[in-house]
């Protein structure tokens, strides 16, 4: 059985800490890309767009035939995948869920003000499909509303960091 490589678009972005995770492109590029400081994404080819709902289940099923209960955590590429829509999100959720049983944590870069633009039963609705969804802001300049931290821990009330985060945990 051949299995197809999931189509990455140069170069891929992601934080240190998801060096183990399988990085699951969702949307290639940034949703804002104005930041001055940020050179990550102004690449021709990231041009922000959502990656199509079929080419990301795709890959999420191709990765099962292969790996199974192996893959362990998921990063949901590229710049902001809390841009896309609850149930878009949803379905990518539920069929990490059902087709990677050995998902212990999704986790992605986010931008505040897409996060803010999710109710609380909106965000729970997310964390509920998978054991631990974390989210982070790239910069401390994109994080207005969450001053002096840029991993911000999303709890289910509305764009508002967790203890955990205030603390620095």
């Amino acid at each position: 059985m051949t299995i197809v490589p999931i189509r990455y678009v140069e170069p891929v972005f992601r934080p240190p800490s998801e060096a183990d995770s399988l990085i699951l492109p969702v949307t290639d590029g940034c949703s804002w890309n104005q930041c001055t400081f940020c050179e990550m994404y102004t690449a021709p080819q990231k041009r922000f767009r959502p990656r199509s709902e079929e080419e990301v289940l795709e890959s999420i099923r191709r990765r099962s035939e292969k790996f199974g209960k192996t893959i362990k955590r998921v990063f949901l590429a590229d710049g902001d995948a809390m841009t896309l829509s609850v149930r878009r999100l949803a379905t990518v959720l539920d069929a990490i869920r059902r087709d990677l049983p050995g998902v212990r944590r999704v986790s992605s870069y986010c931008l505040p003000r897409n996060v803010r633009k999710k109710s609380a039963a909106e965000l729970r609705e997310l964390a509920d499909l998978v054991c631990r969804l974390s989210m982070s802001a790239p910069n401390p300049a994109t994080t207005k509303c969450w001053r002096g931290s840029t991993r911000a821990k999303v709890s289910p009330q509305r764009g508002r960091r967790s203890k955990a985060a205030r603390s620095g945990n």
